[in-house]
């Protein structure tokens, strides 16, 4: 189980450090505003 929250850890800072990295994102509020967007869409996505 451990393991498991390690891997979805890992994700997240991957995932994190691209959306840095690829929109020069650097203000905290930037950014999980721009984490928020990226989740809604993919939500409507599934949808």
């Amino acid at each position: 189980m451990d393991e498991d929250y390690k891997k979805i850890e890992d994700l997240i800072e991957v995932i994190i450090l691209k959306i840095i990295e690829d929109e020069g994102i650097i203000e905290e509020k930037d950014l999980k505003r721009r984490i928020k967007e990226i989740v809604i869409d993919e939500m409507i996505e599934e949808n």
